[in-house]
């Protein structure tokens, strides 16, 4: 083999340049692919909590044509306090109201699975009952005895937006967390 021949093969490959920059190549697309996963997750996580809660409303509406009201208010919520949703079977506020799956277990399990697409950040009291704090439960309007009114409302895991929905119809997005979505008073979306 010449000189010539020597040569000819010798600039078959890539120079270490043209290697750096595929490689530089392939690391943008893979973040950009990266990125663009996650927002679908994040959309994917908001959808569920819609679903849920739809699904939750059609069990009270069903629970509603059956009894004639939606179980009781929530114990002890006699006025404008914010009530959040139960993560526990034994939540004592949720005993005795649709949201206990006492009551009616459908509601509460479209509830939970809700809330796990949701914002998690759970609370306890000294009973260790637990509930979401990025959530708000109610039956109202406050009264002791049954009700023919509910609203619930849960915070996106991004803890800027939440889902709201209520007795009356309205099923909406807020540019706000839970807790100033809904007017509690009145047991409704604002």
């Amino acid at each position: 083999m010449n000189l010539r021949e020597k040569s000819k093969y010798a600039n078959k490959g890539f120079t270490l340049i043209e290697l750096l920059v595929v490689i530089a190549i392939i690391g943008i697309l893979a973040a950009v692919v990266l990125a663009s996963l996650s927002s679908a997750r994040a959309k994917g996580n908001d959808a569920a909590v819609k679903a849920n809660l739809d699904s939750m409303k059609k069990q009270m509406e069903l629970y509603y044509a059956t009894t004639g009201n939606y179980g009781m208010s929530y114990i002890g919520n006699l006025t404008n306090t914010l009530t959040n949703c139960p993560i526990s079977p034994t939540y004592s506020s949720a005993i005795g109201t649709v949201f206990s799956p006492a009551v009616e277990p459908k509601v509460f399990s479209a509830l939970q699975e809700a809330m796990k697409n949701g914002k998690q950040n759970s609370g306890s009291d000294a009973s260790n009952y637990t509930w979401n704090v990025g959530t708000i439960c109610k039956v109202g309007p406050p009264s002791p005895a049954t009700t023919s009114r509910w609203v619930v409302a849960i915070t996106f895991k991004d803890n800027q937006r939440s889902w709201c929905i209520d007795s009356i119809g309205k099923a909406k997005e807020y540019p706000v967390v839970a807790q100033l979505a809904v007017d509690i008073l009145n047991a409704k979306c604002n």
